[in-house]
């Protein structure tokens, strides 16, 4: 596939979301390796970026450092609108990321890229129609991280109960 890039910051953009059944098969396989591969912990973070084509634009990425990624954000991609949102601490980091993405790819009107007034073309951004970006997050994005992060430990911790009440083996 052709590389679409333009010297000016802003002026083409495509919706980067797969079909259907590609997001599907990716998530069966996400969820397979979250519970048999495990990586590192770290922070998962989402914060609001401006409006693109009529759609409030939000990030959900993964770190190891907060404070650093803030810091780099701010820097080379300084943006007045950006809110940060949310922040919390997982124990497997980049799986739980990629089950995130699926689920808000899934959940999102557009999944735009673009090249930013930075310069840089960056993925992993979501688009959802409104124009109040906080009812959005707070009706939309956080309902569905919640579930997801909640469904994870609510497995673990019945995968770790089951082992407790087994009969012992003769």
């Amino acid at each position: 596939m052709a590389r679409l890039r333009r010297s000016k910051a802003g002026c083409w953009a495509r919706d980067t979301r797969r079909p259907y059944l590609k997001r599907l098969k990716a998530w069966d396989k996400a969820v397979k390796k979250f519970f048999t591969k495990r990586t590192r912990a770290g922070w998962i973070y989402i914060f609001f970026d401006g409006f693109f084509d009529g759609n409030a634009i939000f990030k959900l990425g993964k770190t190891n450092n907060l404070f650093r990624r803030i810091q780099e954000w701010d820097l080379y991609c300084p943006n007045p609108d950006r809110i940060w949102l949310e922040a919390f601490w997982v124990l497997n980091a980049i799986r739980t990321e990629s089950l995130l993405h699926i689920a808000l790819e899934e959940l999102c009107e557009q999944r735009p890229r673009y090249i930013c007034k930075c310069g840089i073309a960056h993925i992993e951004k979501f688009g959802f129609k409104g124009l109040l970006p906080l009812v959005t997050y707070e009706k939309r994005i956080r309902p569905l991280v919640a579930r997801r992060v909640a469904m994870k430990l609510y497995r673990k911790r019945n995968q770790k109960q089951g082992n407790y009440w087994r009969q012992p083996e003769s």
